[in-house]
């Protein structure tokens, strides 16, 4: 099954976002999913399902631009149940992963890191859906892990074993 979530670009503290509409399907399908992962004592879904465009990141390029560029414009994701991953590896939140060559090309437009192989971006953005009531705050990726994991900016790593930058 296919779900079509569609999201708002706005700008709220020299931060872009892009916060997704209210969508009971999606809502659903997620504590379906997540009650079969984890204790639904131990977590809350977010208030505001988002996606982080460009956070704590500054323009290298059309900077008057920045701030003004994109507001208010809609981007949808089609998002598939059966192959949905649910990822929580940060100790402290519940997100999924996913790919839009929109949000890649507003980033490029600012002159912020944009992964390309093959003219093909090769971005993952996450879509944060709950926290952990209680986090760990242990980071599972382990320490040799970690040394495939190039840091491009505060917010933004390129995985060198996936071949992926993540925002």
């Amino acid at each position: 099954m296919i779900i079509t979530i569609i999201g708002k670009i706005i700008f709220d503290n020299n931060w872009y976002i892009l916060e997704i509409k209210e969508n009971e399907d999606f809502i659903k399908m997620i504590k379906s999913k997540l009650i079969i992962k984890y204790d639904e004592n131990n977590y809350e879904l977010t208030n505001k399902l988002h996606i982080s465009i460009i956070k704590n990141e500054s323009a290298s390029l059309k900077q008057q631009k920045f701030g003004k560029s994109f507001i208010g414009e809609y981007i949808s994701f089609d998002i598939s149940i059966d192959d949905l991953v649910i990822f929580d590896t940060n100790g402290r939140h519940i997100w999924i992963e996913l790919e839009n060559k929109r949000l890649c090309m507003i980033r490029e437009f600012f002159g912020l890191p944009c992964v390309k192989i093959n003219n093909e971006y090769k971005i993952k953005f996450h879509l944060t859906l709950a926290k952990f009531i209680v986090p760990n705050n242990n980071d599972i990726i382990n320490e040799s892990d970690k040394s495939n994991i190039v840091r491009i900016t505060q917010t933004c790593y390129f995985d060198l074993n996936n071949l992926y930058q993540y925002v």
